[in-house]
Parts: C-alpha cells; sequence; structure tokens
C-alpha cells in the first residue's frame, strides 16, 4: 500500500502501469507546468519528509535521482538498496532503520 517515488520523466507510465500511488522526486527541478494531485519532492527536506511516512519506499528513478538520494540519505537512519537497473531507470527500495535506543543513549 505504500506510494511509489518515481522520477518525474516515469510518473505517467509507473502511474498507469501500476495502478499505484506516485509521488515525484525531481531534486532542484521544475514543477510540472500544471497542477497534479499528486506529491512533488523538489529538495532534500521534502524527501526525508516523504520517507518518514512509510517504512519501506521503493523507488524508479533515474540515475541522477538516485545520486541525489543517496547524498539526502547521508548519514541518515535510512538503507537504499538498488534492485535492478532497466534502460536507465534504477528500481531502489529505501528502509528506513530502526535505530537501538540504548546505542543512541
Amino acid at each position: 500500500n505504500s506510494t511509489i517515488l518515481v522520477s518525474k520523466f516515469y510518473v505517467r507510465a509507473v502511474r498507469f502501469y501500476t495502478d499505484r500511488n506516485v509521488a515525484v522526486i525531481d531534486i532542484v527541478g521544475k514543477k510540472f507546468f500544471s497542477p497534479h494531485p499528486i506529491d512533488f519532492i523538489s529538495d532534500d527536506e521534502m524527501a526525508l519528509d516523504f520517507l518518514e511516512k512509510q517504512p519501506v519506499t521503493f523507488g524508479i528513478v533515474k540515475k541522477a535521482t538516485a545520486l541525489d538520494l543517496e547524498r539526502a540519505l547521508n548519514l541518515q537512519p535510512y538503507r537504499m538498496t538498488y534492485l535492478d537497473e532497466k534502460g536507465g531507470a534504477y528500481i531502489v527500495k529505501i528502509e528506513r532503520l530502526i535505530l537501538d535506543k540504548a546505542v543512541v543513549n
């Protein structure tokens, strides 16, 4: 039931073929020229806020977006795994890590 994180380039196809909720990620990118009823993530803080809402997020993103995600997740309690790459689309899995409170304190 989770929302799929998708690069702007792939959003129509992913939404059509999966019939799942999607959120667009385009760090430092331009929004769509007209309003759309989906989340549009355009900076690191928005990405982290979005990822906090679900324990596991799957994404279909361009290489540049995958690198933006790696940078945004650096030193954050998340693990991003590359599952596959097809035609320039990277399929990723982002998991929110459960931190051991004994280690934190």
